[in-house]
């Protein structure tokens, strides 16, 4: 019975390998259209056998009959995948800026393309239980890595979004993309990075490996080294492996990437000293020197969802944590220590006006309703008197106010037709004298009818 059962999974892998297993058809592989009949055996690599760029067959090297597909710098691009056996694992796309014309020629330098996350792809409509590989969190230890979602209803055609580096530069604007597709029905390829990310993802990705090949596996062995790095070299995988190429055109205007090297003399740096305040003249005071720049912090994800769409993507934890301070990508990030992606400007400090009194100003209680019959009044503060009473405090007399400078009938001069009326409220102020001749603020009272 035993014999018969390993006879017949011996079968069924057989089977499995000759089916058919899968291709990149956006951007279009090279000289998909005439070979698509047997791409997959041209494209395979069986476990343990040498792997190389583009494939088998002449697809090494690039020919007239490829398809060219524009692909705009700086975008989030879609990559369509055909899976006709699906065999799990994990995807990668490498933009190459030369064109690929070798089978073992050195690929190290090519860029690995790094995931875009749903929201920033347009998908909005992602749920706890979708089962699109758009709505798989992106591996922050991986960003790159597309991992392949089981069969569903999207399909033999699988998609994700990678972003587009804006300051790529090929010859003649011809770029390769190398892909490659690392499949785990036969091995777990990267057993720690595979482990890792299915045990600690939410949402059903965390149900994509339950079976023989990570479920069981990762019980016992998580922290496995990974077994399949193939970009240069003598490349092998413990797995079957898929590798191809297609042609593209960058189109757009190519953006450098800023320096990381500030080149305004007055910035500070961990090394360098703040600037020196400025030089004293005869007729000034010099103004302390301006705040440094922060250049020396920390990038941040930016917690504010109100400015940041993406402040709940554990994405960004890590993908912040690679910019540098002056280049702090916003909104997505913030440099730690400020409130948000823009740090808000500080208020101008208020200079108090000098003191003509040796009598500190009172608290007032809430003003009280005007009275009637205080119409036509005029209060200005006494001319001459100079005891830090100003016209503004003694127009408050105008509508019944009876606290200080009102209840003092020194500190302003009234004119006006309800004059009479305003007189009853204009007492003078009892003082008292301290032997140290020094005044204590005081509660004004009500004057008492």
């Amino acid at each position: 019975m035993a014999v018969r059962v390993l006879c017949l999974a011996i079968l069924t892998s057989l089977v499995q390998h000759v089916a058919g297993h899968g291709y990149l058809t956006q951007p279009t592989s090279r000289r998909l259209s005439q070979k698509r009949s047997s791409y997959t055996g041209i494209t395979a690599f069986g476990a343990g056998q040498h792997i190389t760029n583009c494939g088998k067959d002449g697809l090494s090297a690039p020919s007239a009959q490829d398809v060219v597909t524009d692909v705009q710098r700086g975008s989030i691009r879609k990559f369509d995948v055909a899976i006709d056996a699906h065999h799990a694992g994990h995807l990668e796309m490498r933009l190459c800026s030369f064109i690929i014309e070798g089978d073992d020629q050195d690929i190290s330098s090519c860029t690995l393309l790094h995931r875009a996350s749903a929201a920033e792809a347009g998908v909005t409509d992602c749920a706890h239980d979708d089962g699109r590989d758009i709505c798989a969190p992106i591996d922050s230890n991986n960003p790159g890595w597309w991992y392949l979602a089981p069969k569903g209803a999207q399909g033999k055609i699988h998609s994700m979004w990678f972003r587009i580096p804006s300051d790529v530069n090929c010859p003649s604007d011809r770029c390769t993309v190398q892909f490659t597709w690392k499949t785990a029905n036969s091995c777990n390829p990267h057993p720690a990075a595979y482990c890792n990310y299915y045990h600690h993802v939410s949402g059903p990705q965390n149900t994509w490996c339950n079976n023989w090949y990570c479920g069981g596996f990762c019980n016992s062995n998580s922290n496995a080294a990974d077994n399949c790095e193939a970009t240069i070299g003598n490349r092998q995988c413990c797995s079957e492996v898929f590798s191809a190429c297609a042609e593209v055109k960058l189109v757009g205007e190519s953006v450098p990437t800023p320096s990381t090297t500030s080149t305004t003399t007055a910035a500070y740096t961990p090394t360098s000293a703040p600037p020196a305040p400025p030089a004293p003249t005869p007729t000034a005071t010099p103004a302390p020197p301006a705040p440094p720049a922060v250049i020396d912090g920390t990038c941040v994800l930016n917690p504010d969802c109100s400015a940041n769409a993406w402040c709940s993507d554990e994405t960004y934890v890590n993908w912040c944590q690679l910019h540098s301070a002056s280049q702090c990508p916003k909104p997505q990030c913030m440099v730690k220590g400020t409130s948000g992606p823009e740090p808000e400007p500080e208020p101008e400090p208020v200079t108090p006006a000098p003191a003509t009194t040796p009598e500190p100003e009172p608290e007032p209680e809430p003003e009280p309703e005007p009275e009637s019959g205080t119409d036509g009044v005029t209060c200005k503060a006494t001319p001459g008197l100079n005891r830090g009473v100003s016209d503004s405090a003694c127009a408050r007399c105008e509508t019944g106010y009876k606290w200080w400078p009102c209840n003092a009938a020194e500190l302003c001069e009234c004119t006006g037709t309800a004059l009479a009326q305003l007189g009853t409220k204009m007492e003078p102020k009892k003082r008292t004298v301290r032997k140290n001749h020094m005044r204590k603020p005081s509660f004004l009272a009500p004057s008492m009818p």
